[in-house]
């Protein structure tokens, strides 16, 4: 994130030279969309959309390529101290509030950092208005089509960042702990846009620590991180679905689905307790650090279709992300 704090305060100067190369990508409505990438040696930095508004602000959101987020408002007849900070208080309609620091890049362009948030990046896709606040200082913002270009502003993200070791881990080093805001833009970036970001509170009461979790309808989900401790993808996946299916209670049933790389397994079960039945989707995608990724998600009949279409896209972004 320093490194894109470092790269504000020349992107967004009107008339500067530029730190990055640009690229952009569709975004719809009154927004403007650009992935950036270093101009030194060409490395992805983050993408960013933009909207300029009737009060001469241009809101700024930046997506890094850990998927955390940004929102800078930059106008020019502002004369700010470069590097200075105070607190904002930040509302988007009635579902999300948080009071944080901002930080000053340029004398024309404050930056927030939202970071590990998703409840709050899923408020400024959804809601109607964002309000900022500081002292006696009140600017607000009409959110029409935030939905569309946070999405594609994921999408951006996926295409240009994947690759490489388990990036949805977060803390210390050795933590298996997920990062919420990873997950979300993951979620988002493979087009399952109708999950609802569960908050740490509900995840840990569905799932147990160090899940991200999530709602489809009647559906949940949940992603996390587990050491293989030297077991092969099958034998990790066999053991896995023992687990899950000690935990049935009931009848279960369970099979191998074909996955698109070799670093990946998938499988779909199901339990049935007397009438009622729940079904099970499982993605585990191995790293070479002896990290194993997992995808889950339980649903009952009436949501089957919607959770079946999430992970075939979550899948499908895998993928894109560069899951080998």
């Amino acid at each position: 994130m320093l490194r894109v704090l470092a790269a504000l305060a020349i992107l967004l100067t009107a008339g500067s030279a530029s730190a990055t190369t640009t690229k952009p990508f569709e975004t719809g409505g009154n927004w403007y969309g650009e992935a950036h990438f270093d101009e030194s040696d060409g490395h992805f930095v983050f993408c960013a959309i933009t909207a300029d508004y009737q009060s001469g602000i241009r809101l700024g959101m930046f997506m890094a390529p850990d998927f955390q987020l940004g929102v800078s408002m930059q106008n020019p007849s502002w004369n700010m101290q470069t590097g200075s900070t105070f607190d904002v208080d930040l509302n988007v309609d009635r579902r999300w509030s948080r009071r944080i620091q901002a930080k000053v890049v340029d004398p024309a362009t404050v930056f927030v950092f939202i970071g590990d948030d998703p409840v709050g990046v899923e408020a400024l896709r959804r809601g109607y208005g964002l309000t900022v606040q500081s002292g006696d200082q009140t600017y607000g913002f009409d959110l029409v089509g935030s939905n569309r270009a946070l999405a594609q502003a994921s999408r951006c993200v996926l295409a240009h960042a994947g690759g490489g070791a388990n990036p949805f881990t977060a803390g210390t080093e050795g933590s298996s702990q997920t990062a919420a805001d990873q997950v979300a833009g993951l979620l988002l970036a493979s087009g399952v846009e109708n999950a609802v970001m569960m908050t740490p509170e509900q995840a840990r009461d569905t799932w147990g620590e160090g899940h991200v979790g999530w709602y489809i309808q009647n559906g949940v989900g949940a992603m996390f991180t587990d050491e293989t401790n030297g077991r092969s993808p099958d034998a990790f996946m066999n053991d896995f679905i023992a687990k899950t299916g000690s935990s049935c209670g009931g009848e279960y049933s369970s099979s191998f689905k074909p996955a698109p790389v070799p670093g990946m397994r998938r499988f779909f079960s199901t339990c049935r307790r007397g009438e009622v039945v729940a079904h099970v989707f499982g993605i585990i995608v191995f790293f070479d650090d002896g990290d194993a990724m997992s995808v889950i998600h339980f649903s009952d009949d009436a949501s089957l279709a919607a959770v079946s279409a999430a992970d075939e896209r979550i899948v499908n972004g895998l993928v894109a992300w560069g899951a080998q």
